[in-house]
């Protein structure tokens, strides 16, 4: 870690470091600052909604390692003005909204730096995301039922309508979820387990809201990985070639490179990955606590009470904003002009998620958000 570390800092030109204040970046800032001899150039970007907003810690721990630490805080406004440019930024349909604050911390990093260090890859090489132990209960829960039984229940519940179960219609986005559920019933391997869980949409509401059925596209979900390897294992390969590649990459080098900013990635040094992929897995995943080993390292560097607390993630108050400043932008994409345009989507449907959504009903802001980066995407780019 330290060579790799180090190692990317080499430049001729200055280098500063993204500091979210979570494990991953806390630890490649502290081995970072613990060789330097000066202090090292920290950003972080903050939110307003409590719910959201992890600058405090950041900064917090940006004073005990003692780095030169800035941050900003994101907002409305500023998001605002991110927006219209995420179409051209990305060049497809991006549903990643942490998109916005990582375009705005390397605008805020580019007055001071011109190569920053992000810390992305930790969750995927020490076994970090809350998904990695849905996944294998529901796949060890499903193999315990055979394919058949499985398979004629799935065909039997996909004919009722979840909103008949009244006493869980009220629950958050209960048909997702009802949907999701048959859909993992149907699995058949741990790929496509991980796919299901992934989904913001369930297979069946993708369906409903287009005009014309789609045609899965193969991918690397429905690869052929031999069962000697463990389903945790087979969880972490499939992130490394989905996930992590074409969201978690193309979001930071997209964003960095929009603003003339280098982004490297430490932890994803190739030596490191492929020693850290070779330790058992009860190194990295131990007694239920996630990043095992990566956690023991970071707390030569930082204290465990300044740096242990439930994971959040590079998540934005995206529900609020698209409920508030952002709202005319939805109304004017998701309305009906926009929708009939493109000739793809149901329009009765999209407006009536749209409706619920706003309405405060249990139809998530992440469903909401992609449709609207679809049809920005769309407009931008295909509109004859």
């Amino acid at each position: 870690m330290k060579d790799s570390f180090n190692y990317r800092m080499v430049s001729d030109v200055p280098v500063g470091v993204f500091l979210s204040g979570g494990y991953d970046s806390s630890l490649v800032t502290g081995i970072i600052q613990s060789s330097s001899e000066s202090k090292i150039n920290t950003f972080t970007i903050g939110f307003d909604s409590k719910e959201h907003n992890e600058a405090h810690f950041a900064k917090e721990i940006a004073e005990y390692i003692g780095t030169n630490h800035k941050e900003l805080y994101c907002t409305q406004t500023e998001a605002l003005s991110i927006i219209p440019r995420l179409s051209e930024i990305y060049d497809e349909p991006f549903g990643d909204p942490s998109a916005i604050p990582t375009i705005l911390v390397s605008e805020m990093a580019k007055k001071d730096v011109t190569v920053c260090l992000s810390a992305d890859g930790g969750d995927e090489v020490f076994i970090g995301y809350n998904k990695y132990d849905l996944c294998v209960k529901y796949f060890q829960f499903i193999n315990k039922i055979p394919y058949r039984v499985r398979r004629t229940t799935t065909r039997i519940l996909q004919h009722i309508n979840p909103k008949w179960f009244q006493s869980f219609h009220n629950g958050y986005n209960f048909p997702t979820k009802f949907y999701k559920a048959l859909d993992i019933l149907q699995s058949k391997s741990m790929s496509d387990v991980l796919e299901v869980v992934g989904q913001n949409f369930s297979n069946k509401q993708v369906d409903e809201m287009l005009l014309n059925k789609s045609n899965r596209v193969k991918s690397k979900f429905q690869g052929d990985y031999s069962k000697s390897i463990k389903p945790l294992e087979q969880a972490l390969a499939l992130d490394f070639g989905t996930y992590m590649v074409d969201d978690v990459l193309v979001k930071v080098d997209r964003a960095a490179m929009s603003v003339g900013l280098e982004g490297r990635e430490p932890l994803l040094d190739y030596r490191l990955v492929e020693y850290v992929a070779q330790l058992p897995s009860e190194l990295k995943y131990k007694g239920g606590q996630k990043k095992y080993l990566l956690k023991k390292l970071a707390h030569k560097y930082v204290p465990q009470e300044l740096i242990d607390r439930p994971k959040k993630g590079f998540s934005v108050p995206i529900d609020e904003w698209l409920r508030d400043e952002l709202k005319d932008l939805l109304m004017e994409y998701l309305g009906e002009t926009k929708l009939a345009e493109g000739n793809i989507f149901s329009v009765n449907k999209i407006i009536q998620l749209r409706n619920e959504f706003l309405n405060g009903n249990s139809v998530p802001a992440i469903q909401i958000w992609h449709i609207l980066m679809f049809q920005m995407w769309y407009d931008k780019w295909m509109k004859e």
